[in-house]
């Protein structure tokens, strides 16, 4: 945790690391320390750098999610958005 909030976490577990494992790092989920997954995460050239912004990020791909249905997180449900089923409109946004 920083003075600006937590960032992200290197995972270990998962789906997505078992990706990794297999698809890049030999071993990783084996790796104890996080600062060592880390470091084979940057070397394997999972993380991003960016150019301009604050923080690099890991790389994600949508393979990884393969057979995982798209989700609707817009209109269902509709009770958490302003979004009225008898108007047909939304319209809480500007234009």
């Amino acid at each position: 945790m920083t003075d600006k909030g937590r960032h992200w976490a290197v995972p270990r577990t998962g789906n997505y690391a078992e990706y990794i494992e297999r698809n890049f790092i030999p071993g990783y989920r084996t790796i104890e320390d996080s600062h060592e997954r880390l470091d084979a995460l940057n070397k394997a050239n999972l993380i991003h750098h960016p150019k301009q912004g604050r923080w690099p990020g890991l790389k994600r791909y949508a393979d990884a999610d393969a057979g995982n249905p798209p989700q609707n997180l817009i209109l269902e449900p509709i009770g958490f958005t302003n979004y009225s089923a008898q108007s047909g409109e939304y319209t809480g946004y500007s234009t």
